[in-house]
């Protein structure tokens, strides 16, 4: 009898403790749930309208190109982005690509780089306003400059 009645109170105590850990695993569970449920419905929530804060045509920096751009900054609520579109690129060899950047006196901010497609590219860059003074699109001899090291092939004034 007494080895019965130590069974089942070993039993009720296993059980107990099963219990109480499956309490705990269901309140976590709750709150991966709740985490989840606010996630989906800020998923859901549509962007919050961008505005176009100014927008400029980019000029061939020399006669005999007939490159065309068009700069953009325009701010949303994930920040100030840049938009740069250019077609009529020249065309580029072997390591070469294009950068674009962000010019405010003597600090150029590299904006970032890309290679045309049939003579088009376009890049999208955020970044802290800094009320800049220019941008420009260059050619480099390879992708990975900080500093503007090529030929310039078009530019705009960002002031009005």
């Amino acid at each position: 009898m007494e080895a019965r009645a130590a069974y089942w109170r070993w039993m009720s105590l296993g059980l107990s403790a099963a219990v109480v850990g499956l309490a705990l695993y269901a309140s976590d569970l709750r709150g991966d749930l709740r985490e989840m449920e606010r996630l989906v419905a800020e998923a859901g929530k549509p962007p919050e309208a961008a505005k176009m804060e100014k927008m400029v045509q980019l000029q061939p920096a020399a006669e005999q190109l007939v490159s065309k751009g068009l700069a953009s900054i325009v701010i949303d609520d994930k920040g100030t982005h840049l938009i740069v579109t250019a077609e009529n690129l020249p065309a580029v060899q072997k390591e070469q690509a294009f950068q674009v950047w962000l010019i405010k006196g003597e600090q150029k901010v590299n904006a970032g780089t890309f290679y045309p497609h049939d003579g088009k590219g376009s890049i999208s860059y955020t970044f802290q306003p800094q009320d800049y003074d220019m941008v420009a699109i260059t050619l480099e001899p390879d992708a990975h400059g900080e500093q503007p090291r090529g030929a310039m092939v078009m530019m705009a004034g960002l002031k009005s």
